[in-house]
């Protein structure tokens, strides 16, 4: 184009004209520039209004799943306790909870890697379109001062020339717009996938303590049982004393029978007998209110064991209902972002 411009001679008004055109040329980029501005701005406030809205069903759904899910695990480790079931399912639950944490969090850094390197391509398109728009406006400015010093003939082509080049200005810095909106875009869905990860590495962290909890619970049941095993042992025990109260009341009679055959020594005998009796009496009446007492709390727990079956059994059908809305809430974030 520079070539043909110094070849040939433009009039003065062609040179005024070319000057106008130019002139709306840039008002109508600069315009265009408002309107792309005023686009990304009502986009980035429909994102920003989703994205808001998004996470306050999300933080809901997962407090309450939280929630049920303390109760559930709780109740789960008090029937297993109480019904001697076996200690490894706390331990393959919490190694599935990391399980599906450490595949979250994958998913998420793979997720934020793929948006990074989309981020850095469309980066260097960017900077080279604008790259493009620099030089062409420099050739613009330098052919418009070449016209301006000129006072030749005018040559048609060179007027469809510039527009063309003028034309294809207008597009870059409209593909540099579209880009911008579109690198705006992508930070904001960068930082929602990051506070995400956040939250649920946060969760994790609580999921990890209310384990420890557990595992307390779990060890005070324990001990429980174990007064339980020592109190049985107890009834065995107030056995054997019945047992020898039998005896000792059958040696009784029998010394009894033999205290009238004028021995002494039976009757020192018949009174050591007698008093055996009364202490063991004392005890077995001791052991039997023991006994009572044992029972009645040995029915309270497993009052309480049926209540918290029930319990465990509600809370997994609500926890199923709530990990399947979680499902869907992950999904409708997934597709909003989209």
């Amino acid at each position: 184009i520079m070539d043909s411009v110094v070849g040939d001679d433009l009039t003065l008004p062609q040179i005024t004209a070319l000057k106008k055109e130019n002139f709306n040329l840039k008002l109508r980029i600069y315009f265009m520039e408002e309107r792309m501005q005023q686009k990304c701005d009502d986009s980035t406030e429909d994102i920003f209004k989703t994205n808001i809205e998004l996470k306050v069903e999300l933080e809901s759904m997962k407090r309450e799943m939280a929630e049920k899910q303390e109760l559930l695990v709780s109740a789960s480790k008090a029937l297993e306790s109480l019904a001697g079931r076996d200690s490894r399912e706390p331990h393959q639950v919490r190694e599935q909870v990391q399980k599906e944490m450490d595949a979250l969090r994958d998913a998420f850094n793979k997720k934020i890697a793929d948006l990074e390197q989309v981020r850095m391509s469309y980066t260097k398109m960017m900077a080279s379109i604008a790259e493009q728009a620099k030089c062409k406006n420099i050739s613009m400015e330098k052919q418009l001062q070449i016209l301006s010093a000129s006072t030749s003939a005018s040559h048609p082509n060179q007027v469809y020339e510039l527009q063309e080049a003028l034309k294809d200005k207008d597009e870059s810095v409209y593909g540099i717009k579209v880009n911008d909106l579109w690198t705006c875009t992508y930070i904001m869905s960068k930082q929602v996938l990051t506070q995400k990860l956040e939250e649920k590495e946060n969760e994790l962290n609580s999921e990890k303590k209310n384990a420890l909890k557990r595992d307390k619970t779990i060890q005070g049941l324990t001990q429980i049982l174990r007064e339980k095993e020592n109190e049985v042992k107890l009834c065995h025990e107030i056995e054997d004393r019945d047992e020898a109260l039998s005896k000792a009341r059958e040696a009784a009679h029998k010394a009894q029978l033999q205290k009238y055959q004028g021995a002494e020594e039976h009757q020192n005998l018949l009174m050591e007998k007698q008093t055996e009796l009364a202490q063991l009496q004392g005890e077995h009446h001791a052991k039997v209110l023991e006994t009572q007492k044992l029972q009645r709390a040995l029915d309270r727990k497993e009052l309480e064991l049926t209540g918290l079956q029930q319990a465990k059994e509600q809370l997994e059908m609500e926890l199923e209902d709530m990990q399947q809305q979680k499902k869907k809430g992950d999904k409708a974030l997934n597709v909003s972002k989209k």
